[in-house]
């Protein structure tokens, strides 16, 4: 079944007739394309202004190409609160998924199950929440393993990285300070005192530590 979540016109094609028979304006919900092609309907969309961007989506949204989709989902909406969009699952006739949406906060990651054709793919992803820390503690409880631990850097945010069970990288990052209304050059030397020093460094280390770890070609 598939749910387009909004409303469509869908017109009937005769087979003894070149034209177009218009019916009735109704939503998609709960018709399956089976339905719609065994009754040689035509879809169309209703003529409207069509945005660049859908509603809800940004500019930018990632894929995840996972072993198991549905158990990454469950890590996700343990460690973080994510939501699986209604309608958003699309599966294969073996039961694989060739299409889901989560929410994770106002964003949209998209993914879909690895096949032999489309090998697992691991992603690096930046998300910003409200206390880096409880999110670092609780997705190390709920199966992540930790890269980098809750670290204060010079220019305000406090970061932490994890990987989650498939390996997909997670950049945890919380804003606490707003330099940017901070004279340039007070930034510069607040980079450049040894605790900023040692934090970045720590921070700079573990990143490469586990990127060592994983077999990816050298390319420099």
């Amino acid at each position: 079944m598939y749910d387009l979540r909004s409303t469509i016109r869908f017109e009937s094609h005769s087979s003894s007739k070149s034209h177009i028979v218009p019916h009735k304006i109704v939503p998609l919900t709960g018709i399956s394309f089976a339905f719609l092609q065994s009754k040689k309907f035509m879809v169309v969309a209703e003529k409207k202004a069509v945005k660049k961007i859908p509603e809800g989506y940004t500019a930018v949204t990632p894929w995840i190409i996972s072993p198991d989709s549905s158990r990454l989902i469950s890590f996700l909406k343990n460690a973080f609160s994510a939501e699986e969009i209604p309608g958003s699952r699309l599966l294969s006739p073996e039961g694989k998924i060739l299409h889901v949406e989560v929410h994770l906060d106002d964003s949209i990651v998209m993914l879909f199950d690895a096949a032999r054709s489309w090998p697992p793919t691991p992603a690096f992803v930046r998300l910003y929440v409200d206390n880096c820390e409880k999110s670092y503690n609780q997705a190390m409880k709920v199966g992540a393993r930790s890269v980098t631990k809750p670290t204060m850097l010079s220019f305000g945010d406090k970061i932490a990285r994890m990987a989650d069970p498939f390996g997909n990288l997670w950049w945890l990052q919380e804003r606490v300070e707003d330099v940017a209304s901070m004279n340039p050059d007070d930034v510069i030397i607040r980079s450049k005192e040894p605790a900023a020093t040692k934090a970045m460094k720590y921070v700079e280390d573990s990143l490469n530590s586990e990127l060592a770890k994983r077999a990816y070609p050298a390319t420099l």
